[in-house]
């Protein structure tokens, strides 16, 4: 257990001004990659320097430089060489919300450009890579590198790739946590209420501009009904009890996904 230290209390020479609880020292210290100072700040009604002063001086936890706005871009290029549970959900979500640029002969940039902080963020921690910046409303990521960019075209992965995408070559073992990391993209959960039974309803799906990605997600989900479009994106479908197969099939001892839509999952559990 981590003391609670106070005001004005003397640790290594120094003086920490700090009102964290030890429970709250605690999360600091099981969380502090997954927040932004400013975001415990709030958390536990603190200012920022609090924060900062509990994982320095306390914790001994210095944040990590390599995912700061502006840094000098670092990178993994061997990220998805050896292929993972973790790294096949990113390769989904890549898949769904990527892209790859080619701008000469061996030249070429990756990309992903999301909404979600956190999420960005923590794409950004795995690649090993500083390369986050701004684009209006968003959080992009962009790196360049011809071996990484190979690999990726190895597993399927392609420029225009909306009508053409297929799935990956990847072990049998690893292929729920892609299509895992494909809903975080480009799925979504529905909830509403019955107006008669008053009970949660739901609908679940999954989008793509191409007929055979999404051919290959139904048949390796073994359920879920898909409806063709010639003008706007296709769709897998999936309804309430599906969606209960649904949780089953994404979550189980699954390490990475997008919390939020596994929490509308759960709501519709515990309906």
């Amino acid at each position: 257990m981590v003391n609670t230290y106070r005001k004005g209390t003397l640790i290594n020479s120094k003086v920490v001004n700090t009102y964290m609880e030890d429970k709250d020292v605690e999360f600091i210290k099981e969380n502090y990659s997954k927040f932004r100072d400013i975001d415990l700040a709030k958390k536990f009604g603190v200012c920022a320097s609090t924060i900062r002063r509990t994982r320095r001086l306390i914790l001994g936890i210095k944040r990590n430089k390599r995912i700061r706005l502006g840094d000098k871009p670092t990178f993994n290029i061997n990220y998805f060489d050896e292929l993972t549970e973790e790294n096949c959900y990113v390769l989904g979500y890549l898949f769904a919300d990527g892209w790859l640029h080619r701008r000469g002969e061996n030249s070429y940039t990756v990309g992903i450009e999301l909404k979600d902080k956190n999420m960005i963020f923590e794409f950004a921690n795995l690649l090993e890579t500083t390369n986050v910046r701004k684009h209006r409303n968003n959080l992009v990521i962009a790196v360049g590198n011809l071996h990484f960019a190979k690999r990726l075209m190895e597993l399927g992965f392609k420029e225009k790739k909306a009508r053409t995408l297929s799935f990956p070559p990847i072990p049998k073992k690893f292929e729920r946590h892609f299509i895992r990391g494909y809903f975080d993209g480009d799925g979504c959960i529905c909830l509403f209420k019955d107006k008669r039974s008053k009970k949660i309803q739901a609908q679940a799906s999954i989008a793509s501009m191409s007929i055979l990605m999404l051919e290959e997600l139904q048949k390796r989900i073994g359920f879920g009904k898909i409806s063709k479009s010639t003008t706007r994106t296709n769709n897998l479908w999936f309804g309430k009890k599906e969606c209960f197969k649904l949780y089953d099939y994404f979550y189980k001892e699954a390490n990475i996904f997008l919390p939020r839509k596994k929490e509308k999952f759960e709501v519709l559990k515990r309906d």
